[in-house]
């Protein structure tokens, strides 16, 4: 992370530490490094949430949890969310919110008032971890995913209370939610669609790890119909635009009155958001606040 190390090095180090390869102990390890190396973010985190995935899953989706996050925040429920520019799909949060005319690159301090001014704000994670610098073009030149697609979800400066987080395999659901239980998480749910999303999915069935207030993790499997009372839709229905046609079409649900199979997908997500932080008592009540908010 200083830049001292050689390359090769670093790439020898990269590519051992491949997601298949790691353990909570070894994420753990990652995650202070990463803090240690941070800008600070001076705000109070109780009760904050961030909603935020992995990426890297190919499907190529519309914004997901990034419209879910405004929504959840319009519900009063205080949200960070961290996020960098796309690596692999057409438009990642920071390419949207730019297309949005946010100014992405704005001093932590500034968006620390705007947290608390409108319980929402947005951390470009390449003006939060500067150091990264030195491991990116690495990253760029093996091709392969590291530790570093791992460690994203989960090293947000504000350090939040609550996560929704998703995955883009399977077998990092268990892993994800014992490191975020273990990292001081009140409550977190962790998610992973039978088609490889990294959000709950609008299409078919989507599998749950579930970090309770009390401390115990349950999993469990949730589809649109039965779980949210949302018809299910096929995934062509929320294929990803450039970032200025996402942002003409979240202005439009965020707007109301534009009914589609994106904003039941934003509505299912929103919901799981509300649910993990107690402002909903299930995820039919979250759909309900949520579509009320708007």
């Amino acid at each position: 992370m200083s830049g001292r190390s050689p390359e090769v090095l670093v790439s020898a180090f990269l590519a051992l530490l491949s997601p298949d390869k790691l353990s909570p102990d070894i994420i753990i390890a990652g995650v202070k490094n990463m803090r240690a190396h941070a800008l600070q973010f001076p705000i109070n985190r109780n009760g904050v949430i961030d909603i935020v995935g992995t990426g890297g899953d190919g499907l190529d989706t519309f914004n997901i949890s990034t419209s879910a996050a405004f929504i959840v925040a319009s519900c009063g429920v205080p949200v960070v969310k961290c996020g960098n520019r796309s690596s692999s799909s057409k438009c990642g949060s920071a390419d949207l919110l730019e297309a949005l005319g946010a100014n992405i690159t704005l001093d932590l301090t500034y968006s620390s008032e705007i947290f608390k001014r409108c319980g929402f704000c947005f951390l470009f994670a390449q003006k939060c971890y500067a150091s990264m610098k030195h491991v990116g073009p690495i990253r760029k030149q093996l091709g392969i995913k590291t530790i570093f697609n791992v460690l994203g979800p989960l090293i947000n400066p504000c350090i939040p209370d609550y996560q929704l987080t998703g995955v883009y395999d399977r077998s990092l659901g268990l892993l994800f939610i014992q490191c975020l239980k273990r990292l001081g998480v009140k409550s977190a749910m962790i998610v992973h669609s039978e088609e490889g999303m990294d959000e709950i999915s609008i299409q078919g069935k989507t599998h749950i790890w579930h970090l309770k207030l009390d401390g115990n993790i349950v999993e469990f499997d949730v589809t649109p119909d039965n779980d949210f009372g949302i018809k299910k839709q096929n995934l062509s229905a929320v294929i990803s635009g450039s970032p200025q046609e996402n942002a003409i079409k979240l202005n439009k649900i965020l707007s109301g009155g534009y009914e589609c199979a994106i904003l039941d997908h934003v509505l299912i997500n929103a919901s799981a958001a509300l649910v993990i932080t107690g402002r909903a008592k299930d995820f039919r009540d979250g759909v309900v606040i949520a579509r009320e908010s708007i």
